[in-house]
């Protein structure tokens, strides 16, 4: 479940709360600007799942790379050992 605040709750409570209006705007500004820049939840499960993406296609190449070194040595060893 996601919740968002909006400026006009923020002050809504605020206000309940005894806080007079003119302050309440001006909190409810500073907590809108201050959380538009926070990740969430979802947003670091995406990061998570990029990060995994890439290391695995890393760990991928460098396999691939070690398969092609022991085949191209076996080969090697194989053409010394036959001359």
């Amino acid at each position: 479940m996601t919740t968002t605040l909006s400026a006009l709750d923020i002050v809504d409570g605020l206000r309940k709360s005894g806080v007079p209006e003119k302050q309440a705007k001006k909190h409810a500004e500073i907590l809108v600007k201050a959380t538009k820049e926070l990740s969430t939840k979802q947003d670091l499960l995406e990061l998570e799942e990029r990060l995994v993406d890439k290391i695995t296609i890393k760990i991928q190449k460098s396999q691939i790379a070690l398969y092609v070194v022991f085949v191209g040595t076996m080969f090697a060893l194989l053409k010394l050992y036959l001359s």
